[in-house]
Order: C-alpha cells, then structure tokens, then sequence
C-alpha cells in the first residue's frame, strides 16, 4: 500500500487514501502529523494530550492506558521521547501504538569493557563507531513484555494491521530521522515480520514466576522448595536481620527520588549496557500517577539507604520495575536476594497471578523460580542495504550472558 506523512498543514485528502467524509472536519491537533496508509489514515503525536480524545480508556493494559502514558511523558529522561499513533479506518479509530525515540551510541552504550578487548574486541570496537543510531521504538523501553499497542475489530483487521506494520514504523522513523525501528517484547513470533523487513532478534529472555493459586502465605511457598533451596532462603533471610524495608509514599519519593535514582543508574552502568537511565522525576510522576499500583520500597541500615526497589501493578502481573542496592551492603546482606523473595512475598499476600521480573540476573531469578521465557524484537534499518547487514552488526557487540538455569520446586510427593 502507498503511504506518505503529511503535516497538519497539507491538504487533508491523500492519493492512494481513503478519503473519510467526517475526517476533513477534525482539524489535526497542534503539533500531530497526519498519514494515511492506503485505506487508512490517522495521525501521530509527540503529546498526549493531542490524541488523549481517540485514544481508549477502557484498555485492559495499564501500560497502555492514559495514566501510564501521561506519568511518562513528564518523568522520562530527555533522550528517550514518547510519541504516539492512531490510526482509522471507515468506521473511526482503531489502532493505537505506543512509541518512544531514543539515541544510541554503541560506543558510549555498551560500557562492559569485556567486548572491547583482544584482536576480536578491536574488530568489534571499529564496527561499533557506525553504530551510532536514532531508534524509532515500538513499545516502551523501560517495561519488558507485549505492551506495544492496541487494536480493535476483526480477526482480518488485526492481520491487516499486523501486515503493515513494519512499512508503516520505516515511513515514521524516516519522519523523526532515526535509522533503525525496535519492536519490542514478543513472545510469540511475530506475523509477517520478514515481509515488512523486520529482523528477528532474541537477546537475554524475560524472566517469569507464575504463583500457585494454592500459595497463601510465603510458608506456603517456602514449603513447595526443596529442602536445598529453602535452606538458602533462610539464610538469605537471615543475613538481611538489621535491615528495614519500608514502602515509601509519594511524598518521601518526592523527597529521596535523587537517592533512589543514583542507586538504580550505579546498578545499570555496572550491568555493561543501557541505552538510557530514569532520572529522579521518573519515580515521582509513576507515582503521582499510578498511586498505590506503583510502589517504591526501601532498604535502610539505620539512618542509611541501602536499597530500594520498585513494581507496578498490571491486571493479574506484578512487574518487576527498577531496583537499586549498595554494592558493600549487598555482599554483607544479600539485599537483592532478599528484595526478590519479597516480591514473591507481595505478589502472594496481592493474589497475583504472576511476577514479570523482566532480564538480567537470570540465573539468581531463576533460583527463586522464576522461568525464562523468549523475549523476541524485531529490528529493521530503513535503508535496504543496511537493513541486510544489522542483524549481523547486532550480534557482533551483543553482550552475551551464560548462566544456569535453577529448579528450586520439588516434585509432586517428595518431601
């Protein structure tokens, strides 16, 4: 299908579009552009509130849903915007796209010095001073999972979107000047990726811990645990004696979130790689929006913040968001492994149906019980030539992790 952006300014019937006989009466919104992709025509934004009237109230996913989508637009970092896409058919809106763009600098991003290093590092390092991208993302980069857009209608409608997406996100990132489009996190497989010049990537997976139904209390899970791994936990809860760990409420957020943002960055650039980091506000406008579905708790040893961590709640999820320890404190402590056993602990004591733990740390996670699960992206380079070579350029300064997963859950009959 033929496709052009268009400013809110350009005539608002498009060759090769369906002209819509209420569209020309919707005056585009400040600072939105309008498109049309073959049938369908629509319009992208760089606020929310310019698509806040189209966009669903009613969605099941607090990743989509308008306080989520206003808390980030104030909190996140300047180097990663949100943007947003509805589109329309002849019966009115009917796909809605949450998107971010971000820089990357393959250089400054990775900061795991490992890759860099021998005669293989130095080939890598040479290729790494063209990686240096603005990336259109299809999703939210500081949430792992499928929180990527909505779609209303029939089975052929979503296929028809599905089918379209990858020429759709090449013609908005060739609008924001990025070079590279990320989808991001998938599952399952996605439909017509190849033939929308979408690559299939799979990095670290995500990780996740379905809770029992039968599960009450935290005994209850201790008890499900070989005896190995229930011993350890013991342990783990017995180092973490001399600890405080308090949830925090909004204004003692507002009062420590530069604390709690230095202690999440110092965890990040220890990992080897980020993109980007939240900074203070990040946290006090999830908060102010989200109220008791996001909580922040904290880790002190005395009058010391030693820790903290954070989740959100999503319908039956509890996500795993941004954590951050002392490095010293954590070894004495074990204050990470303690944090993750009382995630487990919240997600009981709330009825969860499951905790996303997101990447990272997998084999640690997978000891609590946690199970990795394939975290697909896709991505694509919107000139053809380099769209053939990224993939291969991807994997070449891809961090790789080993790690072993664990099985901390006896058998049914064993004691």
């Amino acid at each position: 299908m033929p496709s052009k952006v268009m400013s809110s300014d350009s005539p608002r019937k498009c060759a090769g579009a369906l002209a819509l006989p209420w569209f020309p009466s919707r005056p585009a919104a400040k600072g939105t552009q309008r498109f049309a992709f073959g049938d369908w025509q629509g319009y992208y934004a760089s606020r929310f509130a310019d698509v806040y009237e189209s966009w669903p109230l009613d969605t099941a996913n607090l990743f989509l849903s308008p306080r989520f989508l206003a808390s980030e637009e104030e909190g996140l970092p300047a180097l990663l915007r949100p943007r947003y896409l509805v589109l329309e058919n002849d019966r009115g809106p009917f796909a809605w796209v949450a998107l971010q763009v971000v820089t990357f600098r393959a250089l400054d991003n990775i900061r795991d010095q490992e890759v860099w290093k021998g005669l293989w590092g130095k080939t890598k390092r040479f290729f790494a001073r063209f990686g240096n991208y603005r990336i259109l993302i299809c999703g939210h980069l500081f949430i792992p999972g499928e929180h990527v857009w909505h779609v209303q209608g029939t089975e052929p409608t979503r296929q028809a979107f599905l089918r379209q997406l990858g020429p759709m996100l090449k013609r908005i990132a060739r609008h924001e000047g990025a070079s590279v489009v990320l989808c991001k996190d998938f599952e399952e497989p996605l439909p017509f990726a190849a033939e929308g010049g979408l690559h299939e990537l799979s990095f670290q997976p995500n990780m996740i811990f379905d809770l029992r139904p039968q599960w009450k209390t935290v005994d209850d899970y201790l008890d499900a645990m070989s005896s190995k791994y229930r011993i350890r936990a013991r342990r783990a809860f017995k180092k973490s004696e001399g600890l405080l760990f308090k949830e925090l409420s909004f204004g003692q957020i507002e009062l420590l979130a530069g604390e709690l943002a230095m202690l999440y960055r110092d965890i990040v650039e220890a990992a080897g790689f980020s993109l980007v980091c939240a900074g203070p506000e990040y946290f006090v406008e999830l908060k102010r929006s989200l109220g008791p579905d996001f909580q922040v708790t904290a880790c002190y040893m005395g009058d010391t913040l030693a820790g903290f961590y954070s989740t959100i709640r999503n319908g039956g999820d509890l996500e795993a968001h941004f954590i951050g320890f002392l490095p010293e404190l954590n070894r004495s402590h074990q204050i990470y492994l303690n944090m993750l056993y009382r995630m487990v602990e919240q997600g009981i004591h709330a009825r969860m149906n499951r905790i996303v733990f997101a990447r990272t740390a997998m084999e640690i996670k997978s000891s609590i019980g946690a199970v990795a699960r394939p975290a697909r992206v896709y991505l694509a380079h919107v000139n053809p030539f380099l769209n053939f070579l990224l993939p291969h350029v991807v994997r070449l300064v891809e961090p790789k992790e080993e790690w072993t997963p664990r099985h901390p859950f006896r058998e049914e009959g064993e004691g």
